[in-house]
């Protein structure tokens, strides 16, 4: 949540276009997507 925080500051700090700040939060929400079913696998696969 930090590093997210510290990308928003500087996105803000260069004037980005509010587009590409969309963009990057939609990024680390697909990754907290990514993270969280590869985390269902591991327990699926551990109780196979």
């Amino acid at each position: 949540m930090k590093d997210e925080t510290a990308v928003f500051q500087w996105l803000k700090e260069q004037n980005a276009p509010f587009g590409i700040q969309l963009q990057i939060l939609q990024a680390f929400q697909l990754y907290k997507v990514i993270v969280e079913m590869d985390k269902k696998l591991m327990m699926y696969e551990e109780r196979v």
